[in-house]
């Protein structure tokens, strides 16, 4: 459930950032929410690219390492 809120609070700050309303392109109404289904994953860093994309990185365990972009 932390994980999971997390995520939402990440994407949903993305979303209000530049207009202070979501995007409602963005996901399903401007929000989106990744459950990762095992309790010690995490992500470590969130950025934007040059094409507007989130990109995140991560890990869940044991010993797996992701990317994922939107």
């Amino acid at each position: 459930m932390k994980q999971t809120f997390t995520f939402l609070l990440a994407f949903l700050s993305h979303s209000f950032l530049y207009s202070q309303t979501l995007e409602p392109s963005f996901g399903i109404g401007g929000k989106v929410i990744l459950p990762f289904g095992q309790a010690d994953a995490s992500f470590y860093a969130i950025a934007e690219d040059s094409k507007g994309n989130l990109v995140l990185t991560g890990e869940a365990a044991p010993i797996i390492t992701f990317i994922f972009s939107q």
